[in-house]
């Protein structure tokens, strides 16, 4: 549950620093993954989809909502271009998707325990799996605080 309300409150953020003057496009998207969110807050807490035989259906859940943050960043860099996206954290939103794509990698392929049995009990993959959330979580700060400066410096808004 923690890393679903990780991930939307990450996207959350994310949609309003690519989109901190268009009110339209950011309610838009936080409402999609809004929509994601609670699908995934019911599949993860739900009884039915708990056990072994929904493990990589649910982190297929975690996937879906974290990419759902790809459609603000494809249109932001549509109608930003590359340049003003570099200032609003994507080098950082780069790492951060990298450091949760292998972090979901290991956890769905249960590596390396499941190549080394009795050898990883302690340290594998779902720890591998939250190391990686943290430092996810960490890039994608440090990106927002720079974002942050930049936008509070640089962008100001009209008035209509």
């Amino acid at each position: 549950l923690g890393i679903v309300i990780f991930i939307l409150g990450d996207l959350i953020l994310g949609i309003y620093m690519v989109f901190w003057c268009e009110s339209s496009p950011r309610n838009i998207y936080w409402s999609m993954i809004g929509v994601f969110g609670i699908l995934t807050i019911f599949i993860t807490i739900h009884p039915k989809f708990q056990g072994t035989k929904y493990r990589s259906f649910r982190a297929l859940m975690f996937v879906a909502t974290s990419l759902s943050g790809l459609a603000p960043l494809i249109h932001g860099l549509n109608v930003f271009g590359i340049s003003q996206m570099m200032r609003k954290a994507f080098p950082y939103t780069l790492a951060k998707a990298s450091c949760l794509f292998f972090g979901t990698l290991f956890y769905i392929t249960r590596f390396p325990e499941s190549r080394y049995p009795g050898k990883f009990d302690l340290w594998g993959s779902h720890s591998i799996f939250h190391i990686l959330v943290v430092c996810a979580a960490i890039v994608q700060l440090i990106g927002y605080l720079d974002a942050f400066d930049y936008a509070y410096a640089n962008l100001t808004c009209s008035s209509l």
